[in-house]
């Protein structure tokens, strides 16, 4: 009976209306939600493309150097209408081909009550001693000097990068040198909990200390904020083990001179 049953039944005209079905409610419904979608994402493009147009005097906060999700951002920009914006000077440069030997020699004469350690220490000077603040530092802050020029209203600079980039936390210096402000947004890990951090040391180069979430009283420049990294975790881990531990990675080594 079941093959009468096949012969008489039109499979095709089923499988046809159960399609337009699923055509017409794309038309309907899914289809105005992606074309709203698009035409908010071409729209939020074309605003900060135009953010990005205009003149460098309106911006009073310059992000500079931190690793914020673009959809931050954006939202900064948009909210501030381009009060707050990112700033980014290069901060790779071409190194002087020769040793200035006659400058690091100045600074590594001792004095006589020196130990073995401070001779070591500054006899290190000579060839230890990183070239941008020697051979390369009147073309950097030449730089740096030329690129700010054009931020007349600059109020703030934020940034976290400058604890590990020389040529950032030069550019930081410079802008303090002008009365700009830095405010440094707690770089992506929690380092406060341990004995010898180094938090104490950066709180007191920065004006504004921005945290991650935690709080410490008594710290005039502290404030309690969060992260805008774009953190994610694919899939949960069971914990196997009552053991936490922490290690640091080593670090590269390289040649600071040549």
């Amino acid at each position: 009976m079941l093959p009468e049953y096949d012969d008489h039944f039109d499979w095709n005209f089923n499988r046809g209306i159960i399609r337009q079905k699923r055509i017409a409610k794309f038309i309907q419904t899914t289809l105005p939600k992606v074309i709203r979608k698009l035409r908010k994402i071409v729209f939020k493009d074309i605003v900060i493309g135009l953010f990005y147009l205009q003149p460098k005097k309106k911006i009073r906060v310059g992000i500079m150097g931190s690793f914020f999700y673009s959809k931050f951002y954006n939202t900064l920009i948009i909210k501030s209408k381009g009060i707050i914006f990112p700033i980014r000077p290069k901060t790779r440069f071409e190194t002087a081909s020769e040793i200035n030997f006659e400058k690091r020699n100045l600074l590594s004469l001792m004095d006589s009550g020196f130990d073995k350690f401070d001779r070591f220490f500054f006899t290190s000077f000579n060839y230890c001693f990183p070239k941008e603040f020697i051979e390369d530092f009147s073309i950097i802050e030449s730089y740096y000097l030329g690129y700010f020029s054009k931020y007349k209203n600059l109020k703030y600079i934020v940034s976290e990068q400058w604890i590990g980039d020389t040529n950032t936390a030069t550019a930081i210096a410079i802008l303090k040198i002008k009365g700009v402000k830095h405010i440094y947004n707690e770089h992506n890990f929690l380092s406060q909990q341990f004995l010898g951090h180094s938090n104490k040391y950066l709180m007191s180069m920065a004006d504004s200390f921005v945290t991650l979430g935690w709080y410490e009283e008594g710290i005039p420049n502290l404030v309690k904020g969060a992260s805008l990294f774009e953190f994610s975790v694919e899939k949960k881990h069971k914990k196997k083990y009552d053991i936490f531990t922490s290690v640091r990675l080593r670090t590269v080594k390289s040649n600071v001179i040549y």
